[in-house]
């Protein structure tokens, strides 16, 4: 709904686990953003670190189950996109993307050409 090029940036806090198909969503973020402008995305990632950290404690391994069960799949299959997946899907649409991992957080930014 929004025209070519209306937005500064885009930040996308906790969302990037929404997004069924990061190749589909990027160019259409991208889209609203003016050139040269920054994307930043950031997430509680729930890749093979976040669950080797659950599995080392008993209270966070039933909470994951909990969070899990709440959202119809099963542990293990929470949806999950990685830095390196997103720098992937965002290829060739932007310059200068880093990524970074800080306490689970992840976090992905770049400029759009």
């Amino acid at each position: 709904q929004f025209p070519d090029e209306y937005f500064d940036c885009v930040y996308v806090p906790q969302a990037i686990q929404h997004a069924e198909d990061w190749k589909v969503a990027a160019p259409d973020l991208l889209r609203v953003m003016k050139s040269g402008r920054r994307i930043v995305l950031s997430e509680i990632g729930f890749g093979p670190e976040f669950q080797e950290r659950v599995r080392a404690d008993l209270h966070l391994w039933a909470l994951n189950d909990r969070m899990a069960a709440a959202s119809g799949r099963p542990r293990g299959e929470l949806s999950y996109w990685s830095p390196a997946q997103l720098r992937e899907a965002f290829e060739g649409l932007v310059s200068e993307a880093d990524e970074m991992e800080w306490k689970g957080l992840e976090m992905f930014w770049a400029r759009k050409r």
